[in-house]
C-alpha cells in the first residue's frame, strides 16, 4: 500500500500496454503479465477521434502462461461498447479494476494449471479510431513497482 513519504510510482507500474494509435476496425493486444507480482490492476482505455459509427470496447483476458495459452475473457472484466453515434464518446476514458483472486481459477498461491497471466484487449469495430490502453499494477507483492515496468517505459522520475 502507498505511504505519504513513496514516490508513485514505487506502488504503481505501467506494467502493459496498446500503444495509442488510429486503429483499424480489429482487436488489438497488450502484452501478458504475470498477475502474481502486484495485490490489484488498473486498466485504463483511452480514446481520442472515433471514426463515424465506430464501436469500441476493452476487457481484461487471462491466460495460464506468459505465452498465452488457454487464453479467455475474465468474467464481468469489459467496458460498455463505446460509440461515435448518438452519445459521441471521442476523448473519453474508461477503467477497469481487477485483483488477481478474480481471474478463473486463480489463487494466492498462483499454483500450476491456474489462470496466472493478464492481458488487455481493445476492440475497434466499424470505421478507424484513436485509441489506447494501459494496464497499471497496483501495489507489488515485492520489492518496488517501478522493478515491473513494462520494457517500453523510457523514463521514471
Amino acid at each position: 500500500m502507498l505511504t505519504v513519504n513513496q514516490k508513485p510510482s514505487e506502488g504503481i507500474a505501467l506494467v502493459a500496454n496498446v500503444d495509442p494509435d488510429a486503429y483499424a476496425a480489429n482487436s488489438y493486444d497488450s502484452g501478458w503479465v504475470d498477475a502474481s507480482k502486484f495485490h490489484q490492476f488498473l486498466a485504463v482505455l483511452q480514446m481520442g477521434d472515433l471514426g463515424s459509427s465506430a464501436t469500441v470496447l476493452m476487457k481484461l483476458q487471462q491466460a495460464s502462461n506468459s505465452g498465452g495459452t488457454g487464453a479467455e475473457d475474465i468474467t464481468g472484466k469489459v467496458t460498455a461498447t463505446f460509440t461515435q453515434a448518438g452519445t459521441d464518446y471521442s476523448n473519453k476514458q474508461a477503467l477497469l479494476h481487477l485483483r488477481p483472486d478474480e481471474m478463473v481459477g486463480a489463487l494466492l498461491s498462483f499454483k500450476s494449471g491456474t489462470a496466472t497471466h493478464i492481458r488487455v484487449r481493445v476492440t475497434v469495430g466499424v470505421a478507424t479510431s484513436d485509441v489506447g490502453a494501459a494496464l497499471y499494477g497496483i501495489n507489488p507483492r515485492t520489492g518496488v513497482a517501478t522493478d515491473h515496468d513494462a520494457s517500453s517505459v523510457a523514463s521514471v522520475g
